[in-house]
């Protein structure tokens, strides 16, 4: 923070610093929500993502035992 003193303005009154105070909390609050909405988001998707990567894992084993085959045959 800096050591330069805030100038007093007769127009900044009381209620207007709490209406900014107010203001602030409604922003903060509505930034929350949306951090939240986002990381439900994420965790979706990453359950999504670990699925997929079982379903791939599962089909490269089931082409490696394929591969397998092949050569006994050869």
């Amino acid at each position: 923070m800096s050591d330069t003193p805030i100038p007093y303005t007769p127009d900044l009154t009381f209620e207007k610093v709490w209406a900014m105070f107010q203001e602030t909390d409604k922003k903060f609050q509505e930034t929350a929500k949306e951090i939240q909405k986002t990381n439900l988001e994420v965790q979706k998707t990453h359950r999504e993502i670990q699925e997929t990567n079982k379903e791939v894992n599962k089909l490269s084993k089931a082409i490696g035992e394929l591969s397998n085959r092949f050569g006994e045959v050869a």
